[in-house]
């Protein structure tokens, strides 16, 4: 070896000292690529956990909405049951001309002030009632007195037969009112009563 060779020669005792601190560097580093790994791991948790916390919130908020609007339905269903009007078809005719935006029970009282052919007979008997006006539409309440003093609505046993034939109906016009009261009166009645 030259003179010009052994200058340009890095000593042993310096290219060990390089050599230790590349593997203290490179150990260091496998280390930190752990931590990243585990904190890669860690963060992928979390967003899985805050995207199932946003699925939920979206759910919350649709059953919420879904609640606001199954409320209302029930609400205006009790405001036409107490105006009168009872048959589904009809209800669904007085939500049809309904707009949105607009107060329910303001809608149904001007339906009730100008009912439309096809709701009057449903709006009559509640006004006949009230004002007591005698005719078609006040068949009503003579109907409820009437079924009062009708049969109570049992079922009975056809003789030499097992099949049992429907309970009679209210005298004259439909009255649920009056229905209801008998039912009330006859209640024990009908639930011990067995259909075959």
């Amino acid at each position: 070896m030259t003179e010009e060779q052994q200058e340009h020669m890095i000593p042993k005792s310096r290219l060990d000292a390089k050599n230790r601190i590349i593997e203290e560097l490179q150990a260091e580093l496998a280390g930190t690529k752990d931590q990243a790994q585990k904190a890669a791991v860690a963060a992928a948790g979390w967003q899985s956990r805050a995207e199932s916390l946003q699925e939920i919130a979206k759910e919350r908020d649709n059953a919420t909405a879904e609640l606001g609007r199954l409320r209302a339905t029930h609400a205006e269903d009790l405001a036409m049951i107490d105006a009168g009007i009872t048959d589904p078809d009809a209800m669904s005719i007085v939500r049809q001309r309904h707009k949105e935006g607009t107060d329910f029970a303001a809608h149904l009282q001007e339906l009730k002030a100008s009912p439309p052919p096809i709701l009057a007979s449903f709006f009559q008997p509640a006004a006949a009632a009230a004002d007591g006006v005698a005719g078609v539409a006040g068949v009503a309440g003579v109907a409820g007195a009437a079924s009062k003093q009708a049969q109570p609505l049992v079922a009975r046993t056809l003789p030499g037969n097992e099949k049992t034939t429907p309970p009679p109906g209210p005298v004259g016009e439909w009255d649920p009112k009056a229905i209801r009261e008998n039912y009330k009166e006859h209640r024990s009645e009908l639930l011990d009563t067995k259909v075959v």
